[in-house]
């Protein structure tokens, strides 16, 4: 995990210069998307590699995320439109 605040230079895989400790998260945990166009819409769907690496945390994340989303005003609350 980076904190932004203390990343003085990057690459585009990993942190170059910084401030602080550095920890590697191993790649079970998570995973580097790279895509070599600017925006994958110009490839074709068929062609994009789907991570599902994240889908395996939704149980826990989605309650999070819709709580924070709600939070901050961007979903309505439970029972409003």
């Amino acid at each position: 995990m980076y904190v932004h605040r203390a990343v003085e230079q990057t690459s585009v895989h990993e942190v170059l210069k910084m401030f602080g400790e550095k920890f590697k998260v191993p790649l079970e945990v998570c995973r580097i998307i790279h895509s070599p166009v600017r925006t994958p819409t110009q490839v074709p769907l068929e062609k994009l590699h789907i991570d599902t690496r994240l889908w395996d945390f939704k149980d826990r994340l989605l309650p999070r995320v819709t709580k924070v989303l709600r939070s901050i005003g961007l979903l309505s609350s439970e029972g409003q439109s």
